[in-house]
């Protein structure tokens, strides 16, 4: 865009190449290995709610004070609500997971590449706890999944489980227990830059993710203090934002 000439950058490694993990190549797949797809009827859900930026100040300052994060917190808030709006979590767990950023773990800033770890949290109804032991459960289960051992982990559970080609029973049995999961909450954080540019100013940005046929995801970003959230999903669960909010109005009360 300057009319300068750019050098050619170096194909990004993988994350697996950075932690070490040895590449492995998988037989020759058999023929009910390929994975067909078609087109989905579901149309999907979008979604929003904004915090005001007072209850976003409550949220922040609650959570640093009982030892966890916003993230956490949200984490343990939306667990509890789809117990209060769905009968069947009463008796089920809540499996929760967040993809984290873990470029720092991997040492690469702005490469091109997927370099992330998805956690997962599981609020089992048969072992209650209290609201903020859920949040502080959820942000140390985070804290647990970033670690290098932990990414070397799953890279060779990865490479194991294709080592010898995956066939479509393989494939959705490992979906239905290894990577099942009811919400994906994805936290961008706060917005790291000015809202103001020249004559405009960004009032507010929505993270939007569709993930699963079922799954309820969650994007959140807070920007010029305010937190904002936005559900996608083909199957919402109705209400389940402003439940959220309610359950964090009555904790950080």
């Amino acid at each position: 865009m300057a009319g300068q000439s750019l050098a050619p950058l170096d194909y990004p490694r993988s994350a697996e190449e950075l932690l070490g993990v040895a590449p492995v190549s998988p037989s020759v797949p058999a023929e009910d290995t390929v994975l067909g797809s078609g087109p989905c009827s579901d149309l999907p859900t979008f979604r929003t709610l904004r915090f005001t930026k007072e209850l976003t100040e409550r949220l922040i300052t609650a959570s640093r004070k009982e030892q966890t994060t916003v993230h956490g917190a949200l984490a343990a808030a939306t667990a509890l609500a789809m117990r209060l709006l769905s009968p069947r979590f009463l008796r089920e767990p809540v499996r929760v997971i967040s993809p984290v950023n873990v470029r720092s773990v991997l040492g690469v800033v702005d490469d091109c590449g997927m370099y992330f770890a998805s956690p997962k949290t599981v609020f089992d109804p048969a072992q209650p706890r209290d609201f903020w032991e859920m949040a502080r459960d959820a942000r140390q289960n985070i804290v647990n999944g970033s670690t290098r051992e932990s990414l070397v982990a799953a890279a060779v559970g990865m490479q194991t489980m294709t080592a010898t080609g995956l066939t479509k029973a393989a494939a959705a049995e490992a979906l239905k227990h290894a990577f099942a999961f009811d919400v994906l909450l994805t936290n961008l954080g706060q917005t790291p830059y000015e809202s103001t540019f020249g004559g405009l100013r960004l009032e507010s940005m929505w993270s939007s993710v569709l993930s699963g046929e079922t799954a309820q995801t969650i994007g959140v970003t807070t920007t010029n203090g305010t937190l904002c959230l936005a559900l996608t999903a083909r199957a919402p669960v109705d209400m389940l934002l402003e439940t959220v909010q309610r359950v964090i109005v009555d904790k950080c009360a």
